[in-house]
């Protein structure tokens, strides 16, 4: 599976994209047919721990509102009764004849960074002439507006009234009635005020000798404009000294909306001296923000990704912000943060282990394992950074943890010498999943499974791996024996891709394991992960005795369980301790091993011992199920022979005529119930002469069923096979 990231940077580095991604959800629906893909990601770091500084939303531009604007536009207009003697506001603006016109309930927006500031206004101030010409004037609608840098305006929609009292004229809409730069602010939290005083601009428009400029000013042209020249005086200086046609200060004042400032930190609840065993600890984060590491890939186009936190060995650098390469983030562990909604997409009934949900303020609480492990020289630590192949670096922490010195290891006592006795073959029967087998061949993955290096596919879907014969298989009463080949899986047009190999069975008393490698690609990821060998399931073989077949030794039908570390390999979709199918593994040696003596099933009974090809063997045997099917096998190579039906007391009494498909030399028959995994083994018969007949099998009066799943039994192997490389042994590990 990929080596970073659910399904991750990589799953969960591991950036998943295209098909794979889009097919996640559609696996985790399918756990009830035992599929196990997914993401996982991978880390690692520098001794910085702690916040990487405030991460402001992306948006600067703040709503505002409650906006005031007071003026009082010029003392001129404001206080001469000669020339306007009328003044009034029209809601929602408002007129004091002590201070100004003032318009409030302004809405608009302001960028804390720059300053740009942009407010609109309703209402309408109005100044009149009711006792010479009756004219009059209507700034309605003001708009303010400041640029980044505080050069800013004033508009509005102005309206005249002529003289005589005529009608009000139509509006003439956006005019700049004033021009500023505001050179002081007064921020607070969420409020901010300024007062400017408008530009007074020299008159272009005087030519008369001597005419000094600096003593002829007017508001912006743009008014002077729309008020025509038979009321610009109003608005410009017609003579010295009339400093009262100055523009007025402008007081402004708003509410915004401060931007929030996310300032993500990271605990760990234990950092030193951890379990060298392991153990596990909790990791919390606070202030990420949850809006943040948008991702680019189906099924989360669009969407917030949140964090991956990672358990692992970093190397410097390890920030994948910093472009480092993922395998300076070695991962051992993970979890996928991510807000709720998009949580619900990955794992719609949020039960899935492998992620964690990011809350709406920001924070979240995952439990990780740690145990030392591994094989790169980084320092063990806990990062968290971005997911779903975002880069940022305000979420990118390492925490370093340290482990306990490892227990002193007890050297063994010598084992007693073993008599020799060279192992000559054998083999494992393992089908790793049912479930997920037919998830593969019929289920929606409409996938395929194909085995290599000498491993190949039983009648009953299971898998045959002989044994590599190159070291000391068995020391009279624990196993560890090597078995040659390979199984892929692929399914989804190729999105889905497995391969488990170099596979060998360790035990000890009661207890045993299945270690393996396992290389995958995961739905939402295009990385390869390898899982080198990792201890994939846990046998339990309390009542297992290895039953002796000639010089064989056979261990039937051990019961297994997903292992701890088996877990990871299947991305957390199978979960600790989920029954996997039974397993059987024989060694044949040169001669019967001393100390074991056939103490496994009754023996089933032949009506002879000496056979020829052609003629009929008729097998009898007892304790199955009363109606129970059963399969009947010819052993050494294992040869499926036909299937009966046991009668209404348990009974099989079965006839097959005996072809060249059963080699010259002896052999056993085995009869197995289908459904009580019971068996019976003959002893021996030997096969003669050189009469080719097909065969034919019946239990008296049926012909042959077909073919029956099950685990097939494997009492022998061919001769010696090619030189196998060595195989990497694990100590056994009891929990």
């Amino acid at each position: 599976m990929g080596n970073e990231g659910i399904a991750m940077e990589t799953v969960v580095s591991n950036t998943r994209r295209g098909v794979r991604a889009a097919l996640v959800a559609l696996v985790v629906g399918m756990l009830a047919f035992g599929v196990l893909i997914g993401q996982s990601i991978g880390a690692h770091g520098d001794d910085v721990v702690g916040p990487a500084g405030g991460e402001v939303v992306a948006d600067a531009a703040q709503p505002a509102s409650n906006g005031s604007l007071s003026w009082r536009l010029s003392e001129y207009v404001f206080t001469n009764p000669a020339s306007f003697g009328l003044r009034s506001a029209t809601a929602p603006a408002t007129y004091d004849s002590a201070t100004s016109w003032t318009f409030t309930a302004g809405t608009g927006t302001y960028d804390p960074s720059t300053g740009a500031t942009s407010l609109d206004f309703t209402g309408e101030m109005i100044f009149e002439n009711t006792a010479a010409g009756n004219y009059g004037f209507k700034f309605a609608n003001p708009k303010l507006t400041v640029a980044a840098g505080g050069v800013g305006s004033v508009t509005a929609d102005v309206s005249i009234r002529s003289f005589g009292g005529a009608p009000w004229g139509s509006p003439v809409t956006g005019v700049t009635v004033a021009t500023f730069t505001v050179s002081g602010t007064t921020v607070t939290t969420g409020h901010v005020a300024f007062t400017v005083t408008p530009d007074f601009i020299p008159r272009t428009d005087l030519s008369a000798p001597g005419a000094n400029p600096n003593d002829f000013r007017q508001f912006p042209q743009s008014l002077i404009d729309t008020a025509g020249a038979s009321f610009a005086g109003h608005f410009r200086q017609t003579a010295v000294g009339q400093t009262n046609k100055a523009p007025a200060a402008i007081n402004v004042a708003f509410d915004f909306v401060p931007p929030k400032v996310w300032t993500p930190n990271v605990g760990v609840s234990k950092t030193t001296n951890l379990a060298y065993a392991g153990e596990t600890v909790t990791v919390t984060g606070t202030d990420f923000d949850p809006a943040t590491n948008v991702g680019t890939a189906p099924p989360l186009s669009g969407q917030p990704t949140g964090v991956y936190v990672v358990f692992g060995r970093f190397t410097e650098p390890w920030k994948p912000s910093a472009a480092a390469p993922a395998g300076n983030r070695e991962q051992l562990a993970s979890k996928w943060v991510l807000p709720a909604a998009s949580r619900a997409i990955l794992d719609p009934t949020s039960t899935n282990a492998a992620f964690g949900t990011l809350a709406a303020d920001g924070s979240f609480s995952v439990e990780l394992p740690v145990a030392p492990g591994g094989t790169t020289a980084g320092g063990y630590g806990i990062a968290v950074y971005a997911a779903g192949g975002a880069m940022n670096a305000a979420h990118e922490f390492l925490t370093p943890i340290t482990f306990a010195a490892a227990p002193p290891v007890v050297e063994p006592e010598p084992e007693p010498e073993v008599p020799t006795n060279p192992v000559l073959g054998g083999g494992l029967d393992w089908g790793v999943k049912q479930s997920f087998r037919s998830y593969i061949l019929t289920g929606p993955a409409n996938g395929a499974i194909t085995t290599a290096g000498g491993a190949t596919t039983n009648p009953d879907g299971s898998f045959h791996f002989p044994l590599d014969a190159t070291g000391d298989e068995y020391d009279g009463s624990d196993v560890d024996a090597a078995f040659l080949g390979s199984v892929h899986f692929t399914g989804h047009s190729g999105a889905l891709d497995m391969t488990i190999s170099d596979l060998h069975v360790v035990t000890n008393g009661n207890a045993g394991q299945i270690v393996g490698d396992i290389t995958n690609t995961a739905l939402s990821s295009t990385a390869v992960e390898l899982y080198d060998d990792v201890v994939i399931v846990d046998l339990d073989l309390s009542g297992i005795t290895p039953v002796v077949v000639g010089t064989s030794l056979v261990w039937q039908n051990v019961s297994s369980k997903l292992a701890s570390g088996g877990a990871p390999a299947f991305d957390g979709f199978y979960t600790t301790g989920t029954p996997f199918d039974p397993a059987t593994f024989a060694i044949t040696f040169q001669d019967v091993p001393d100390g074991n003596s056939p103490t496994g099933p009754k023996l089933a009974s032949l009506n002879k011992t000496t056979v020829a090809h052609g003629e009929s063997l008729t097998v009898t045997a007892d304790g199955f199920t009363p109606g129970e099917q059963v399969e009947v096998w010819v052993h050494s190579d294992p040869i499926f022979i036909g299937a009966a039906r046991a009668d209404g007391n348990g009974n099989v009494v079965y006839t097959f005529t005996v072809t060249t498909a059963v080699p010259v030399g002896t052999h056993h028959v085995e009869v197995r119930g289908i459904s009580s995994s019971h068996a019976q083994l003959s002893g021996e018969f030997s096969v003669t002469g050189a009469r080719t007949l097909a065969f034919t099998g019946s239990n008296g009066s049926s012909a042959n069923l077909a073919l029956l799943g099950g685990v097939m039994v494997i009492l022998g192997a061919g001769a010696l096979l090619a030189a196998h490389r060595q195989r990497r042994r694990q100590p056994l590990e009891v929990s």
